[in-house]
């Protein structure tokens, strides 16, 4: 694994780790720990179609476009409109 990969996943994983206990810890009727686990692997699990789908989009990335353009390509294509109807399902 490369380290910029590792950096990502550190950066990602940490902070979630650190909200899920900063609330957990001040919860007053705090929900099972197995519950809690499994809805965050279950939210990994949601995010890895997504992920295939912005890498094909990516692939097919035109080339040449204005940065205004590629910009909206890279939002709107790429990013939420994946995002939001493969998430959606979950």
């Amino acid at each position: 694994m490369s380290g910029r990969l590792l950096l990502t996943a550190f950066c990602t994983v940490v902070p979630i780790v650190l909200i899920l206990w900063y609330f957990r810890s001040r919860d007053v009727h705090p929900e099972p720990r197995a519950i809690l686990w499994r809805t965050f692997l279950l939210g990994i699990v949601g995010t890895l179609p997504v992920i295939l789908v912005e890498s094909v989009f990516l692939a097919f990335e035109p080339k040449g476009l204005p940065i205004t353009q590629l910009a909206l390509y890279d939002a709107f294509l790429v990013a939420a409109i994946p995002e939001e109807t493969l998430n959606s399902s979950f």
